[in-house]
């Protein structure tokens, strides 16, 4: 099964995660993982984080994906950052710095 094939074209034909965990008849963590391995084999797939849920962009969706982008890009930010702060800690933990 292709996850993708039951992922809409286009913004306006978005389906919530909930709903594709329904049609597809897969419990919602192998749906999520479904999703991610599709995304790994490079089918581009987009969820807002806005409640509107999953859909495959089209032509006119130009300013979902740079939404998207921004998104994850902020997400990504943010998940290094607090890769680098617990990086320090433990360099701190292995120097004898904090007991």
């Amino acid at each position: 099964m292709l996850i993708e094939e039951y992922i809409p074209m286009g913004r306006e034909n978005a389906i919530s995660r909930r709903d594709l965990v329904a049609r597809v008849g897969l419990p919602d963590r192998k749906v999520r993982r479904a999703i991610a391995a599709a995304q790994d084999r490079g089918v581009v797939i987009l969820n807002l984080s806005d409640g509107e849920g999953y859909f495959r962009p089209t032509k006119n969706d130009r300013e979902c994906l740079r939404a998207y982008i921004l998104q994850e890009r902020a997400r990504a930010m943010s998940i290094l950052k607090r890769t680098r702060l617990s990086r320090a800690l433990l360099e701190d933990y292995d120097r004898g710095a904090i007991t």
